[in-house]
């Protein structure tokens, strides 16, 4: 039997096919987002995109019904956008604990001058920490995550050649 794994993605975006269907052919995936009639942005079906309403609130995000969702689907991993203001990050991480799951936090990794203050810092830290493994943007991300000074096995953290380092493009 395959292992699951959901994705939450607010937008799937056509570009991202391609890995989806990688990850499908490997697992049984659910990638659930705001789509139209199972319609990635831009075009392309797939059988496996999972229309779930997605709440942003003055740049706060948050999915709805998460854990009726995970408890539906019993997923053996979990994919999110890893956002501080995504509430949601911080949630399934908590409830992942509880059903046994392995969360992956997908993101960029801010750097900016926000960064040296403390508070900030620790806030940041506390957040990337609560992941089992994080899939980042690009190498700055990464560095980022070292300035950060996190405890991350370099094992949990990858850099996916397959998607933009917004940093390096602007």
């Amino acid at each position: 039997m395959k292992k699951k794994i959901l994705i939450f993605q607010p937008k799937i975006q056509h570009y991202r096919l391609p890995l989806f269907d990688i990850i499908n052919n490997k697992y049984d995936l659910k990638v659930l987002g705001v789509t139209n009639k199972g319609e990635a942005i831009n075009g392309g079906y797939r059988n496996y995109f999972e229309n779930v309403k997605y709440f942003n609130f003055l740049g706060i995000h948050l999915w709805s019904k998460i854990f009726a969702t995970i408890i539906k689907n019993k997923p053996h991993t979990v994919i999110i956008t890893a956002s501080p203001r995504n509430l949601s990050s911080w949630i399934i991480p908590i409830i992942s604990k509880f059903l046994n799951f392995k969360v992956v936090g997908w993101s960029k990794i801010n750097s900016d001058e926000l960064t040296q203050n403390n508070i900030k810092k620790k806030f940041k830290s506390i957040f990337y920490s609560n992941f089992n493994y994080l899939i980042l943007y690009g190498e700055k991300s990464k560095k980022e995550l070292k300035n950060l000074s996190l405890s991350f096995n370099k094992k949990k953290i990858y850099v996916a050649p397959n998607t933009i380092d917004t940093n390096f493009y602007k």
